[in-house]
Parts: structure tokens; C-alpha cells; sequence
């Protein structure tokens, strides 16, 4: 019994990847708020999933970052920007489980205003058997056919990271509670042209 071979299979499926845009997140930032700020902007809000007031049509200077940027990420120059749009979420809003179209979407955390052991050791939060304050996260069926959940935990330290992942796998975003400024990401989808 002490030399059983074993071997073990990983099925194969596309990865959720994070990209560190840091170093261009202030200049991304700034396009934001002036959105925010801005009379001209549009309303994306009745095609998206998201319980926020604050939904936008991304600028076309951050589209055509997103255009030249993501098809490198995943080494495929086939795929096409469908849309792209910019989230400002307050205090206890949220966006429900959901998935999006095309063939990858990405989340783009601009601008995340608290510290997550803060909002994880909130007395409500972290007496619960899943404190999930804040967190992004994905819900998947795992092979054995149960749920299964994967969170990234993000907080001030993480702007400018990028998720990219398939655009079929279900997420959400829970709500914040220990701030008054807004959580700002850009989203999207992308599809590989016919």
C-alpha cells in the first residue's frame, strides 16, 4: 500500500486573471469622477444587474484602453470590446449574482474606499458563518455538482487591479459598509470576432 500510484486530472477551463494597472489607475480615476461630474453623461443602469444609483456608459478615452490593453492579457488580438461601463457604488449597494455576455468580462476596481479588516470585523460581519462584506465574489457548480463559491478580497491597496474572467461564470459584489465614498469600477464584456 505504500507505493500506490496515484494520479490526478485538472479538466481543463478558462482562468480568472488579475492585472495590475496601478500604475495608470490615478489618470483612470480622474476620467471617473469627471464622468460623475459631467452633465453628458448616459445612464446604463436599466441593461445591468447592479442595485446602484450611479451606472455610466464608460468615456471613450478608457474603452479604447480596455480595446488595446485586454487582448494582450489573454494573447488573442480576436476579441472585440461589446460594452463597457463605469460603476459608482455608495454605502450598502450592491450587485446581485449574475453573468454577463460575449465570451470574458472584466471588473476594473478603480477606486475601493475602506480597509477590508475593517469591514470584515464589523460585529455583524464577522459573527457570521460566511462574512462576506465587500468581497467580490464567483459562484461556480464544482464537479461533484455542488455550489461552490471563490472570492477575491479586495481593498484600498488593490486599485487598479483588473478581473478578467469568463464571462458566463456567475459573480456578485457585497455591499460596504464603513465608508461614505464611492467604490468605483469599469466593467465590460468582450467576445472573439466571427
Amino acid at each position: 500500500m505504500d507505493n500506490l500510484k496515484v494520479t490526478s486530472f485538472n479538466l481543463p477551463q478558462p482562468p480568472i486573471v488579475c492585472v495590475d494597472f496601478s500604475e495608470i489607475n490615478s489618470d483612470i480615476k480622474k476620467i471617473c469622477f469627471d464622468l460623475l461630474n459631467t452633465q453628458d453623461k448616459v445612464s446604463h443602469s436599466k441593461s445591468l444587474a447592479g442595485n446602484l444609483r450611479h451606472q455610466y456608459i464608460a468615456p471613450e478615452k478608457i474603452q479604447n484602453h480596455i480595446k488595446k490593453s485586454v487582448p494582450n492579457i489573454v494573447n488573442n488580438d480576436n476579441l472585440k470590446l461589446d460594452s463597457c461601463w463605469v460603476n459608482f457604488q455608495k454605502k450598502y449597494e450592491f450587485n446581485p449574482n449574475h453573468y454577463h455576455d460575449g465570451d470574458y468580462s472584466f471588473v476594473w476596481w478603480i477606486n475601493i474606499p475602506y480597509n477590508l479588516q475593517e469591514e470584515l470585523s464589523l460585529e455583524f460581519v464577522k459573527n457570521s458563518g460566511n462574512p462576506s462584506a465587500s468581497i467580490f465574489s464567483f459562484t461556480y457548480v464544482d464537479l461533484s455538482g455542488m455550489p461552490n463559491y471563490y472570492s477575491i478580497p479586495l481593498d484600498k491597496k488593490d486599485e487598479g487591479t483588473l478581473v478578467l474572467f469568463p464571462a458566463k461564470l456567475t459573480h456578485n459584489v457585497y455591499p460596504f459598509y464603513t465608508s461614505d465614498e464611492y467604490r468605483i469600477s469599469i466593467s465590460g464584456n468582450l467576445s472573439y470576432k466571427k
